[in-house]
């Protein structure tokens, strides 16, 4: 079961995207797999301020059936190793 609360904001992207901001982190921002709900995958991106200390957050989502069970796997065995 999965879980979003308190979040500002929840952004659907294309299965494309969402491997590509999952596969390609960089100082300036990270992305967590959280998991899946009603067929969609979600994923955690923090990105560093350009002023102050806070980071940014957001949520990612994009539908299971475009990203393949091969990736999803991935995903779920890189979950478990936190």
């Amino acid at each position: 079961m999965l879980l979003l609360v308190g979040c500002t904001s929840i952004h659907e992207v294309s299965p494309e995207r969402f491997k590509t901001d999952i596969q390609d982190m960089n100082t300036f921002y990270w992305c967590e797999y959280i998991g899946q709900a009603n067929g969609n995958a979600y994923i955690l991106r923090k990105r560093a301020p350009l002023f102050g200390k806070r980071w940014k957050q957001d949520i990612l989502c994009t539908k299971v059936n475009g990203l393949g069970p091969d990736f999803l796997k991935q995903l779920e065995e890189r979950k478990k190793e936190k």
